[in-house]
């Protein structure tokens, strides 16, 4: 992911001294019963090692989108902008984590949104 056009865009456009953290969103149909089935949305980082990247300890579930009969496609992404909202606001600016003795300044942009869309 880091090779890419888009890593090096995001990149240049980062306030200064700041860090890219590149965001997957990971959303799948899954069946909860006989009757019920949802999209379970999952967070996890492009920053990380191919290795350990698929671990599912590297995933953060943050919510559920229910698959009614006849979802439409317009409610799927109103609840995605809900979700993602946190992350949104803080795209411009960022935020400043202590990591060990060191303040380091994160800017976080949606990376990938690979999906299993309601038609």
């Amino acid at each position: 992911m880091n090779t890419g056009d888009w890593w090096k865009r995001q990149v240049e456009s980062l306030p200064t001294n700041a860090l890219l953290s590149a965001i997957e969103v990971y959303a799948d149909a899954t069946q909860l019963n006989d009757k019920a089935s949802a999209h379970p949305i999952y967070l996890t980082s492009s920053n990380l090692p191919l290795a350990i990247k698929h671990n599912r300890k590297t995933k953060v579930l943050v919510g559920f989108v229910p698959k009614a009969f006849k979802t439409k496609r317009d409610f799927y992404h109103a609840a995605f902008t809900i979700l993602l909202e946190p992350i949104k606001r803080y795209q411009l600016n960022g935020f400043k984590i202590w990591l060990g003795m060191e303040l380091v300044h994160f800017v976080p942009r949606i990376s990938c949104f690979p999906a299993d869309m309601p038609e």
